[in-house]
């Protein structure tokens, strides 16, 4: 059980103006990866600390959960591993922003906390449009390369336990001709590797109906691109993983949870689409 060390169960503040902060969010979701570093780099006035939904939940002043859902589906996934008179806690100081287009979202809830007109350091703007397009065809390939860049930047960050916020201000939203062709030289290895990383399966889907789906386990940030060529060509994909806390369930689609976990500590996430 998680110990919070009998801290306060009311509410004191809006989590996002709390001076120790926790940002949660969804390693295997650009959106949610990208959005969370550049949060943390546009609040230098608090100590905040990027933790994936699969990592332990640490004591703090305030919670941001980006792209990971609701109170609910936090309070379910949560329930059998932190003390009963804390999960309260953790809730009434939560703030859950979830997309379509969070980063456009997250923006405006900056602006709101620093008292309106625009962001101070317009990071989520700048990433947005990207970030808006990624998912399909219509993105040009220099912001594309550019958009990968970050994702590969701010995955390896979290991977040897810091994040990507302290130089991501200076990463132009475009790439260079020489880029891009790295680029495609590199999607080529890529791509041989691919096939071994996913399976083919059909499952239910709620509302009724049986859709195929491309599966896959890993954590690494190649999952970010199965799932990228999943959406960008009209194909479903489901990624299943284990937290902390229990399964961890992510998919564009939503089905029945039974399918996959054993037992009530899981949660569902789903891609928040553009529509």
């Amino acid at each position: 059980m998680l110990s919070f060390n009998n801290r306060a169960t009311t509410t004191t503040q809006n989590p996002l103006s709390a001076v120790n902060q926790i940002v949660v969010f969804n390693a295997m979701d650009h959106e949610s990866l990208i959005a969370a570093n550049l949060y943390k780099a546009s609040t230098p006035m608090a100590n905040v600390k990027l933790l994936d939904i699969r990592d332990p939940i640490a004591p703090a002043e305030g919670y941001v959960w980006l792209n990971c859902g609701d109170a609910a589906a936090i309070g379910g996934y949560l329930s059998e591993a932190i003390e009963a008179e804390q999960l309260p806690y953790i809730l009434k100081n939560s703030t859950f922003i979830n997309g379509p287009q969070l980063l456009n979202k997250l923006s405006e809830v900056v602006v709101a906390r620093n008292g309106g007109g625009i962001e101070q350091w317009p990071l989520l703007t700048k990433w947005s449009i990207s970030a808006n397009v990624f998912h399909t065809q219509d993105i040009e390939i220099e912001r594309l390369v550019r958009y990968y860049e970050l994702i590969k930047r701010c995955h390896a960050a979290h991977q040897e336990g810091s994040d990507y916020s302290a130089d991501i201000e200076i990463l132009s939203v475009e790439a260079s001709p020489s880029e891009v062709e790295a680029f495609m030289q590199e999607q080529k290895r890529i791509n041989i590797g691919l096939a071994n990383k996913v399976r083919h399966s059909s499952y239910n889907v709620k509302g009724g109906g049986t859709i195929p789906f491309i599966m896959f386990s890993t954590t690494d940030v190649i999952g970010l691109y199965i799932i990228r060529r999943a959406l960008s060509t009209g194909r479903n994909f489901l990624h299943h993983s284990m937290g902390v806390y229990g399964e961890v369930v992510f998919s564009n689609r939503n089905f029945d949870a039974e399918h996959f976990t054993t037992n009530n500590n899981h949660i569902c996430i789903t891609f928040q689409n553009l529509n």
